[in-house]
């Protein structure tokens, strides 16, 4: 058996199933706005997940977007 075989891809089949997960809850999304928020925005605070939200719930609102589905 090759060193890291089965342990190897149970690994990489649970990061698969984490990355897919924080994908589709929108953690990722916040994941990422944080790292931007904080590039441009140095020395303050990081807003919190649920401003994150409100945030981007306001803007869905007001920038509506036509969607087959």
């Amino acid at each position: 058996m090759k060193p890291g075989g089965i342990s190897g891809a149970c690994d990489r089949l649970l990061r698969g199933i984490r990355w897919y997960l924080s994908e589709i809850s929108g953690t990722a999304d916040y994941e990422r706005y944080c790292r931007r928020y904080a590039d441009e925005h140095p020395g303050e605070p990081v807003p919190t997940r649920r401003a994150y939200e409100r945030h981007r719930s306001a803007h869905r609102e007001e920038h509506p977007q036509s969607r087959c589905c």
